[in-house]
């Protein structure tokens, strides 16, 4: 199975920084003295044994990505700017590292979380509320993860031997930089990877910055790249890397996405309890995460009513992890949620369960529902008609909204829908209008 990275944005090796590769000779200074090219390696492949003998730290990396579509024939361009911050706090294990990883784009005031713990790599999703409280939510996992994340590869990694024609070496206050010069090599290797139309290297400049104790502090890559995208325009991407280890003490903590908010899902007590409500993760393999009402077991005729949800919603009560896990090995990491919501008018409650299905790994989203009514002052259930009627709308007035307010392409131009098609996926809002739950379009 191909795995779909939880993050676009997570960068490997040098090799893979870009989309494409190709060659040029790199611009050299043949006045410069070179140090010996052995000693100066050695030098930084000891930096970096010294990086990984850190039990625990704080990374700091910041990330520039400019994209240029350049008009062919008059040089006119539309330019892309992207920059995101992020701050990964790790320790070191037996199998590698644990760490909490905080992302934040420019612009965009909600952040990302990512937390790498016994070699199960996670997403977590940031809610920002109205009174200033916040909330982490759990979503998608990987499993097998024990290396640093992205950009900070860049801390371990490092180019053949044979890859580099010259380390230059300068003193920056007190730290020593080491420049790596690529031989005509590396680009050769790079040309052979590209896909690209016209590809070219315009500009490459690695450095590493080491302290006075020998350990390896900061990485910065930059690059210009080109090729021609289409025979209308060309592309120019800029693409920098500045990595920094900013603290050698501070541990992380891995339960760091808490949520502050005093927000509680309502249960609608006066009608409805919760079932069951259950979160299960199986990395890679199945997110389940389900609350399940039923009527309160002391209202007339309440087991009709939970006779009906018992049916419809049996996976959502009874699914155990390993039911989970054996439905989830047919592969695609489905992400499967239930919630429910109680709406009142005068004596009849309705009931909506909303389901939804989605793969954790990113795809389109499948969207139901079910929804029953009971009267409470005749402590009976209702059918979907009787409710319509009560609330003064026709099969035909739904079945018109529809029309004009939901269905403004049809996926099927020569297919119409009828009320008994759509009867399932309509359900009244607080203001008793008519709203819709399903996606023709996902």
């Amino acid at each position: 199975m191909n795995k779909k990275a939880i993050i676009i944005l997570a960068i490997g090796l040098i090799f893979l920084l870009s989309a494409c590769k190709g060659q040029q000779e790199p611009a050299d200074d043949p006045s410069e003295p070179q140090a010996d090219l052995m000693e100066m390696y050695q030098q930084l492949q000891e930096a970096q044994n010294a990086f990984h003998l850190v039990d625990a730290g704080v990374l700091e990396i910041a990330e520039e990505h400019i994209q240029k579509h350049i008009e062919a024939g008059n040089d006119q361009s539309n330019e892309y700017q992207e920059s995101i911050e992020d701050t990964i706090r790790f320790r070191q294990t037996d199998l590698g590292y644990d760490f909490i990883q905080i992302s934040q784009t420019q612009g965009q005031s909600i952040p990302v979380g990512y937390k790498q713990e016994d070699g199960i790599y996670t997403l977590f999703n940031y809610t920002a509320y109205q009174d200033g409280t916040f909330d982490w939510k759990e979503a998608a996992a990987e499993k097998d993860h024990y290396e640093l994340p992205g950009n900070a590869e860049l801390f371990t990694a490092l180019e053949e031997l044979s890859m580099i024609r010259a380390i230059r070496v300068e003193t920056k206050g007190d730290m020593t930089v080491y420049e790596l010069i690529p031989d005509e090599a590396f680009f050769d290797i790079r040309a052979s990877l590209s896909s690209c139309n016209g590809y070219s290297l315009d500009e490459y400049s690695i450095s590493y910055y080491v302290d006075a104790e020998g350990l390896l502090r900061r990485v910065v890559l930059s690059q210009v790249e080109s090729w021609i995208h289409t025979e209308t325009y060309n592309m120019e991407q800029t693409l920098r890397y500045d990595i920094e280890l900013i603290s050698v003490q501070d541990e992380p903590d891995m339960d760091h996405f808490r949520s502050s908010s005093t927000y509680v899902r309502p249960t609608y007590d006066e009608i409805t309890e919760v079932w069951r409500e259950a979160f299960i993760n199986i990395p890679e393999t199945y997110l389940f995460d389900v609350r399940i009402p039923k009527l309160r077991s002391d209202l007339p005729n309440a087991q009709k009513v939970n006779d009906l949800i018992a049916a419809d919603c049996n996976m959502d009560l009874n699914a155990t992890p390993a039911d989970l896990k054996s439905q989830g090995e047919w592969g695609g990491y489905p992400w499967y949620t239930a919630d429910f919501a109680v709406t009142r008018f005068g004596d009849i409650y309705q009931i909506c369960i909303f389901k939804t299905e989605a793969s954790a790994w990113g795809s389109g989203i499948s969207m139901w529902m079910y929804k029953y009514y009971y009267d409470v002052e005749q402590g009976d259930v209702l059918d979907t008609e009787d409710f319509l009627a009560h609330m003064s709308y026709t099969p035909q007035e739904v079945e018109e909204i529809f029309y004009r307010d939901y269905l403004y392409e049809s996926p099927d131009p020569d297919d119409e829908f009828t009320y008994d098609q759509i009867s399932d996926w309509f359900y009244l809002d607080e203001d008793a209008n008519v709203k819709f739950y399903v996606n023709l379009y996902g």
